[in-house]
Order: structure tokens, then C-alpha cells, then sequence
């Protein structure tokens, strides 16, 4: 199982292995931070406002805690619910 959010870490290994593919390189095409519309995201991204409801439904879940470790868990939530932010 590989976590897309983690890919950068795991990718090369995890190739490796189930492929047998020795010289894998992960090449990042399509970055956000790139793109025309970088800033307007950015600030979306300060901004925005999420309801805790929604975010303890979701990161409460048992699909959440089948494949998330707790301080995981915790650090989302945190992301995203953190000072300023609930």
C-alpha cells in the first residue's frame, strides 16, 4: 500500500520491489505551485474556513484508522482545525 501523500519517500523502494524496477525516479509534472493560478490558491488555502463537524467525521472514520496512525490522524486534524482555524 502506498500513501500518495507520502510517494516522495516510498516511491523508489516501493518500485524496487514490487517491479523490480532498480532505477525508478519519481519526476513531479503537474505542481501547484507552478501553475498561473498559485497565488489565488495559496490564499484559499489561508483562508478558508472548515467546518470541525466535517473535518472529526472524516478523520474520525474507520477507513482513516485503518490507514493512519493516530499522530497522523492528529496532525491532519491539526492542519486543518488548528489556531485561527476552527
Amino acid at each position: 500500500m502506498l500513501k500518495l501523500e507520502n510517494l516522495e519517500q516510498c516511491a523508489r523502494e516501493a518500485f524496487a520491489e514490487f517491479l523490480d524496477l532498480e532505477d525508478f525516479e519519481l519526476i513531479n509534472r503537474n505542481i501547484g505551485s507552478k501553475k498561473i493560478y498559485a497565488p489565488l490558491y495559496d490564499a484559499f488555502k489561508r483562508h478558508a474556513v472548515i467546518n470541525a463537524g466535517y473535518v472529526n467525521n472524516l478523520y474520525d472514520s474507520a477507513y482513516m484508522r485503518t490507514f493512519y496512525s493516530a499522530g497522523e490522524i492528529s496532525a491532519a486534524k491539526e492542519r486543518w482545525l488548528g489556531e485561527g482555524r476552527a
